[in-house]
């Protein structure tokens, strides 16, 4: 026998928040066109309970009723359906617009999709990758399957504002590329930053102290580092900044980076080719405890593994012998928080070869 209506939400109806108005990003618009059969009597949506009743076919309650989710959690929900005859089988579907862009296509963005009469229950999970803020909740019950922003044409339709913590900050022209990082290394200049939450590209200036007349363009999800070949630049004092950007649209381009400063000194192009460790590769990448290290080797040879992460600091370093031709190396990274670090192998001639490692 299932539980009345106002039994099943007496124990959560009073962590309901009521909250003042807020504001999210508007979504594409869609109504139940009668509520003459079926409503959406309650919710509960983890933290939201609203015992709502008939509206009608549509009811946004984004200015009267909040709540917050932490990405990356598992909630509970429980849906109950009014009926004026009945019971029917219904269709209950629920959407966050976890990246803010004005409609639940994305992936991840349905919530649950089931099947049932009079009251539904389940789990819904929020992504890591949620942007935090505040955004669109959306909840479908009707006779027949709801589709991504469309009507239903029988049924009721219910649209929140509630709030995402814990997940990924929305890019915006405050989020300046921050902590920046450069390393004159004898095969090239490794230029690092801070990526921006949900940046997609970034756009590096520079060149000769005083001159920005130099431009790379990186390309990738939050991008955060380049190296740029040595022989590309003469000795000398150099200047670099950088600015980011994220696909909305429009597209948000972030404030510029405060400018920073490396050396590249005299002679470090004259150094010969004399490296014994001619290529060199990560597997797999991103890690999350374990990464193999190919060298392929012109020599046997005694060479270092440092690891230091994107402000230079050394967090891990090894002795290794190698012998000509292709080696594999084995290291333990699981002591390594998580985040971005860069792999340097350095041989008795003090040639390096450097990449970029994901510790997940």
């Amino acid at each position: 026998m299932k539980k009345p209506l106002l039994a099943l939400f007496t124990a959560t109806l009073l962590t309901g928040q009521m909250a003042s108005a807020q504001s999210c990003p508007d979504v594409c618009p869609a109504i139940g066109v009668s509520s003459a059969f079926e409503w959406i009597q309650g919710l509960q949506l983890g933290p939201l309970t609203n015992i709502s009743g008939d509206n009608g076919g549509y009811a946004d309650f984004g200015d009267s009723f909040s709540a917050t989710y932490t990405a990356g959690s598992t909630y509970s929900f429980t849906g109950v359906v009014g009926f004026p005859q009945g019971p029917f089988s219904e269709t209950w579907v629920a959407w966050m617009d976890f990246n803010q862009d004005g409609d639940f296509d994305d992936a991840g963005e349905e919530l649950f999709s089931i099947f049932g009469q009079t009251q539904v229950n389940g789990s819904f999970s929020i992504p890591t990758n949620a942007l935090n803020g505040s955004i669109k909740l959306r909840v479908a019950m009707g006779f027949s399957v709801a589709d991504i922003c469309e009507n239903l044409s029988e049924g009721e339709i219910e649209d929140y504002c509630v709030d995402i913590v814990g997940g990924i900050s929305p890019c915006n022209p405050a989020s300046a590329p921050t902590f920046l990082f450069n390393d004159v290394l004898l095969t090239g200049v490794v230029l690092a930053w801070t990526p921006v939450p949900g940046s997609s590209v970034c756009r590096l200036s520079g060149g000769l102290a005083g001159n920005f007349n130099r431009k790379i363009t990186v390309t990738a999800s939050e991008p955060q580092f380049v190296q740029i070949p040595i022989g590309q630049f003469t000795p000398g004092d150099y200047n670099w900044k950088v600015v980011c950007a994220c696909e909305t649209d429009p597209l948000v381009i972030t404030q510029e980076s405060v400018v920073s400063f490396f050396t590249v000194p005299l002679g470090i192009n004259a150094i010969g080719s004399q490296s014994h460790s001619q290529e060199m590769s990560l597997s797999p990448n991103p890690t999350s405890g374990a990464l193999n290290v190919m060298v392929t080797a012109t020599a046997n040879a005694n060479e270092q593994i440092i690891i230091t992460d994107l402000l230079g600091r050394t967090v891990m370093q090894e002795n290794v012998n190698v012998a000509k031709g292709l080696n594999t190396i084995n290291l333990d990274v699981n002591s390594l928080s998580t985040g971005t670090y860069i792999l340097i192998l350095r041989d008795g001639n003090n040639m390096m070869t450097s990449m970029r490692f994901i510790k997940e």
